[in-house]
């Protein structure tokens, strides 16, 4: 079984879908950030950040239904089954 992705504001809007489910091999973070750069090349303007060479800091990462926050980041262990989110800033008026 695959991770799923969910996709809310710009991210669905890029992908053209509300979720999607991506097989893995490694099952680490970064792993699924190359795959989805890789698959929707307009997904790098949002998510990473070239010159830390790092996911952009306004960017929440949310596994699970819980937000991670980590030094080591990228090399999160993901399993099947699990749900990733990738948040934007919320912003209103």
């Amino acid at each position: 079984m695959p991770v799923k992705v969910l996709y809310f504001a710009e991210f669905k809007e890029i992908t053209k879908n509300e979720d999607e489910n991506i097989e893995l091999i490694h099952y680490k973070l970064k792993e699924l950030i190359d795959l989805l750069i890789i698959k929707y090349p307009r997904l790098k303007e949002l998510i990473w950040d070239s010159k830390f060479n790092f996911i952009n800091s306004d960017i929440s990462v949310i596994l699970n239904n819980r937000a991670i926050r980590s030094e080591n980041l990228l090399s999160t262990s993901l399993k099947d089954g699990d749900i990733i989110t990738f948040l934007l800033p919320i912003s209103g008026g």
